[in-house]
């Protein structure tokens, strides 16, 4: 067989061989987790790199140069294919469009995604904001995502709105400014005059 003959022989079989090694892979990621990616946030078991943790983390999401988020988490365990993190003793802050801090939070744990610059808050979520009289959202759960202003709170929602009104809700939408708050299902409103 002439060498250039030979040389597009092996370099052929070399694809095939590395085709199906990735195939491979690919195929045994979905199975491990259960036919969805890692990075799906309905997937309760994400592939996770037990080498890669983190302390005292930080995480900063901004937009031009002003921040939009940030979170601190005291451990981290990052993905193994690097789609997000899981968090634990988590506390952050949201910004509005100048810069200027308006929501403070904390939450025994929770989950970060790359893809989509989205917070999983969870186990228990207080978030506070920074103004003069300030509201107060206890929920179980709180998630938001960079692609969109809006936070939604989930689960057995207590609000203390601007010290003047006391609500408890299913669920409760508001904007990262809390300009905008709606209560959704089973709403309960107590108001101060």
């Amino acid at each position: 067989m002439a060498p250039k003959k030979r040389f597009f022989v092996i370099a052929l079989a070399l694809m095939a061989l590395l085709t199906a090694g990735a195939l491979y892979m690919a195929d045994s990621l979905i199975h491990e987790n259960n036919g969805q990616t890692p990075s799906d946030p309905s997937n309760p078991n994400p592939s996770k790199n037990n080498d890669v943790t983190g302390q005292n983390v930080t995480f900063t999401i901004t937009k031009g140069s002003e921040k939009q988020w940030e979170i601190k988490a005291e451990h981290t365990q990052f993905y193994e294919d690097r789609s997000g993190a899981d968090l634990q003793g988590v506390s952050g802050t949201f910004y509005n469009a100048t810069g200027k801090p308006v929501l403070q939070f904390t939450a025994p744990t929770g989950r970060y995604l790359e893809a989509d610059k989205a917070v999983f808050l969870t186990g228990g979520v207080v978030a506070k904001t920074t103004e003069e009289k300030p509201s107060e959202l206890r929920a179980p759960q709180m998630k938001w995502s960079s692609r969109s202003n809006e936070v939604l709170a989930d689960g057995n929602v207590s609000l203390v709105y601007g010290g003047f009104s006391k609500s408890t809700a299913s669920r409760c939408r508001f904007t990262l400014s809390f300009d905008s708050v709606i209560l959704e299902g089973d709403t309960i409103s107590e108001v101060a005059l």
